[in-house]
C-alpha cells in the first residue's frame, strides 16, 4: 500500500481511528502512537476487530506517520502495513499484542514475536533485524 494523506482537524489518536477503521473494514479495539524513529514523525499500532462469517478477528495494522510540508502542521501522510506484511517497526505495546487473535500468517506470526522481543528489552528502539 502507498502513502495516503489526511486532514486532522484536533486530535491525531482520533483521526487516525476513523481512518484505520475505514480502511481496514473493522472496529479499531486499541491505538497506540509513538515517536518515530528513522526519519518518521510518528508509529501508529492498532488493534483492529472485525466480524463475518468465520467469526470475530482481531489483527495489527501498523502505520507510519509523517507530516506534509507546508501544511500547517494539519495534514498528515500516511502508511498502512498489516502485520501480514511483516513491518519492520516493532514497538507495538504487550497490551495491544495480548488483543490479537491468532494467526496463520507466518510474517504476522514473525512480527508478533519481534514485537514480543522488543518489549522485553527496555532499550530497544523497536527496528530489528
Amino acid at each position: 500500500m502507498g502513502w495516503d494523506d489526511i486532514e486532522v482537524t484536533s486530535d491525531l489518536s482520533a483521526a487516525l481511528r476513523e481512518e484505520l477503521g475505514r480502511t481496514n473494514g473493522g472496529k479499531v479495539i486499541d491505538l497506540e502512537v509513538t515517536e518515530g524513529d528513522d526519519g518518521y514523525a510518528a508509529v501508529a499500532y492498532a488493534a483492529i476487530e472485525a466480524k463475518g462469517p468465520a467469526g470475530r478477528k482481531v489483527e495489527a495494522v501498523v502505520c507510519l506517520i509523517d507530516f506534509e510540508p507546508d501544511s500547517g502542521g494539519r495534514t498528515y501522510m500516511l502508511k498502512q502495513m498489516s502485520e501480514a506484511e511483516g513491518p519492520c517497526a516493532c514497538d507495538c505495546p504487550e497490551r495491544i499484542l495480548d488483543l490479537l487473535t491468532s494467526t496463520d500468517s507466518d510474517d504476522a506470526a514473525d512480527w508478533r514475536a519481534r514485537c514480543r522481543r522488543a518489549a522485553a528489552m527496555p532499550s530497544a528502539n523497536g527496528l530489528m533485524n
